[in-house]
C-alpha cells in the first residue's frame, strides 16, 4: 500500500494542518471519487518529493445530495489536465478496512486557466 500523503508531506504541514508552502500537483487521468457524509472525495496518487508515489485523498466539502448528484452526474471538481494546490489538511480518518488516511482541502485551476501560460 502506498503511504499517505500527509505522511510523505508532514515536513510541509503545520500544526494547525496547514501546508507551509502549499504544494501544486497535476490531477492525474485516472483518479477515483466517492460520495462521503462531508462531501466528495476524491483520491489519487501523486509524487513525493523523492520521486516515490503516495496517495492523496481530497475533500470537497458539500451537503450528502449535492455530492450524490455530482458523482450520479459525474460532474466532479477536478478533472485530468487540472492543477490542485493543496492548501491543508482536514483531518485523519479510519477508512472501512480499517486503514487511516488525512484529508485534504485543494483549490483547483481548471486546465483551460492554465491554457497560454508558458515560456515567451
Amino acid at each position: 500500500m502506498l503511504p499517505d500523503f500527509a505522511v510523505a508531506y508532514s515536513e510541509f504541514i503545520s500544526e494547525d494542518g496547514r501546508m507551509s508552502p502549499p504544494i501544486a500537483v497535476p490531477v492525474p487521468a485516472g483518479v477515483v471519487w466517492a460520495v462521503d457524509d462531508d462531501g466528495l472525495v476524491m483520491t489519487t496518487s501523486q509524487f513525493t518529493m523523492d520521486g516515490d508515489e503516495c496517495l492523496l485523498t481530497v475533500l470537497f466539502p458539500m451537503e450528502l445530495g449535492a455530492a450524490q448528484s455530482k458523482h450520479r452526474q459525474r460532474r466532479f471538481p477536478a478533472r485530468g489536465g487540472d492543477y490542485m494546490t493543496v492548501l491543508r489538511k482536514r483531518d485523519e480518518v479510519v477508512g472501512q478496512s480499517g486503514e487511516r488516511y488525512s484529508r485534504f482541502i485543494v483549490e483547483v485551476t481548471p486546465a483551460v486557466a492554465m491554457a497560454g501560460v508558458g515560456p515567451l
